[in-house]
């Protein structure tokens, strides 16, 4: 099993809410969960910030989804690496 952990930075499609960015976490929270993934993301002026730490495959899927999403756009893979 090759774990890893991919940052990435995205800016936000249109502005959110505290509700708004409530509900990104909370089903994040259980869609990582079922995948085993565990991480951080969070959310400032406009632009979000994700850590994302699991499996090799699982973890690539979850970008690749993510990267498709359109509540989002520059987004931006700053690392992809072994986890050490």
């Amino acid at each position: 099993m090759a774990l890893i952990h991919c940052i990435y930075a995205s800016a936000a499609a249109a502005s959110c809410s505290d509700a708004d960015i409530q509900a990104i976490v909370r089903a994040s929270q259980a869609r990582n969960g079922r995948l085993g993934v565990t991480g951080m993301l969070t959310y400032a002026d406009g632009n979000f910030f994700q850590v994302l730490e699991g499996e090799s495959d699982v973890v690539d899927r979850l970008f690749t989804r993510i990267a498709a999403d359109s509540r989002h756009t520059r987004i931006t893979r700053i690392i992809r690496d072994r986890k050490s």
